[in-house]
C-alpha cells in the first residue's frame, strides 16, 4: 500500500509532540519550514487521513486562486484553465503525492508573484512597500520549505529592480521591505531551532546528511530531460511554441517573470536530480500560466 509522503512529516511532528527534538533525536534531512507548516496543519485539522486531504485541497485552492489573480489582467479564464490543468496533473500523480513540499513551495512562489506584480504596478510610497514585504515573506516561506526557492527570490528581485529603474521609479525602499519580509520566516526557523536546542544538529544535517542523500538515486541527464514535462502538458506545450513565437513582441515585466519561473523551476528539477513528478510543480505552474495567457490572447 502506498501512503502519502507527508506521513513522514506527520511522524516527525508526532515525535516532537512527545518530546523528541528535531535533528538531534530525529534524523531527517527536511527543512524546518516543512515541520512548522505540517505541525500547524496537524494541530488545526488533526493527524488523521482526512487532514491530509483537507491540507492538499487547500494547497490546490491557494495555488489556483493565485493563478487566477496573476492572469486576471489579461483574461480571467486563462487563470481558471491553468488552475484546473495544474489540479488535474497533481491529482493524476496519485495519493502518494498529497501535501508534497514542492506543492507547498509552489503555492508560496505563486503568491509571491502576485504580490510582486502588484508592487511593481503600484505607485511609489503607497501599497507598493507592503506588497514588496509580502513578496519577501512569500519567498522566505517557500525557501524554508525548499532552499531552491532562493533562486526565485533573488532573480525576481533583480528583475523588479531593473524594471523600476528603467521606469525611473525608486526601488530602494521596496528592496528594504522585501528583504525584511524575507528575513521574517528565516527568524522563525531560527527561533524554532533555538527552542529545540537543535541549531548545531541542523547545521550538521545540512553539511553531512543532505550532501550524502543528494548523490543517492540520481538520474541521468537524459532521463531528467525526458521527464522534465508531464505527458499531460506535452500537447499544450507543442501547441504553444508557435503561438509564443508569434507573440514574441508582447514582452513585458510579467511575461519575463513567468518565463524566469519556468526556467528556475526546471533548474530546481535538475538540481534535485531525482526526476520525481512533484519536482516539476513549480516549472509546470508557471508554464501553464504562460500557455493559457497566450492562448487567451490569440483567441481574444
Amino acid at each position: 500500500t502506498l501512503f502519502p509522503y507527508s506521513t513522514l512529516f506527520r511522524s516527525v511532528v508526532f515525535m516532537m509532540d512527545h518530546g523528541f527534538a528535531p535533528y538531534r533525536d530525529i534524523v531527517d534531512p527536511n527543512m524546518p519550514g516543512t515541520y512548522l507548516i505540517e505541525g500547524a496543519v496537524v494541530h488545526l485539522f488533526g493527524g488523521g487521513a482526512l487532514s491530509w486531504r483537507i491540507f492538499d485541497l487547500l494547497l490546490l485552492l491557494f495555488a489556483g486562486s493565485a493563478m487566477v489573480v496573476i492572469a486576471l489582467p489579461y483574461d480571467w479564464f486563462a487563470g481558471v484553465f491553468s488552475a484546473m490543468i495544474f489540479t488535474l496533473i497533481h491529482g493524476r500523480d496519485g495519493l502518494i503525492q498529497l501535501g508534497q513540499r514542492d506543492l507547498m513551495m509552489t503555492v508560496f512562489l505563486l503568491w509571491g508573484y502576485v504580490f510582486l506584480f502588484k508592487s511593481v504596478k503600484s505607485e511609489p510610497k503607497r501599497n507598493s512597500l507592503w506588497l514588496a514585504g509580502l513578496f519577501g515573506i512569500s519567498m522566505g516561506v517557500a525557501s524554508i520549505v525548499k532552499p531552491t526557492a532562493l533562486l526565485f527570490g533573488v532573480t525576481l528581485a533583480v528583475l523588479a529592480t531593473a524594471t523600476l529603474k528603467k521606469r525611473g521609479q525608486p526601488s530602494s525602499l521596496r528592496i528594504v521591505f522585501g528583504t525584511v519580509g524575507f528575513c521574517l520566516p528565516c527568524a522563525l526557523v531560527l527561533a524554532f531551532l533555538i527552542r529545540w536546542h537543535a541549531t548545531a544538529a541542523f547545521i550538521d544535517t545540512l553539511t553531512t546528511l543532505v550532501p550524502a542523500l543528494t548523490v543517492l538515486g540520481r538520474r541521468s541527464f537524459l532521463h531528467l530531460l525526458w521527464h522534465s514535462i508531464s505527458s499531460t502538458m506535452l500537447p499544450l506545450f507543442f501547441l504553444w511554441i508557435p503561438i509564443a513565437y508569434h507573440r514574441r513582441q508582447a514582452w513585458n515585466f510579467e511575461r519575463s517573470a513567468l518565463i524566469i519561473g519556468v526556467i528556475l523551476g526546471l533548474v530546481s528539477f535538475y538540481i534535485q536530480r531525482k526526476g520525481y513528478p512533484y519536482h516539476r510543480y513549480p516549472s509546470e505552474a508557471f508554464l501553464l500560466l504562460l500557455v493559457s495567457m497566450d492562448f487567451a490572447a490569440l483567441l481574444g
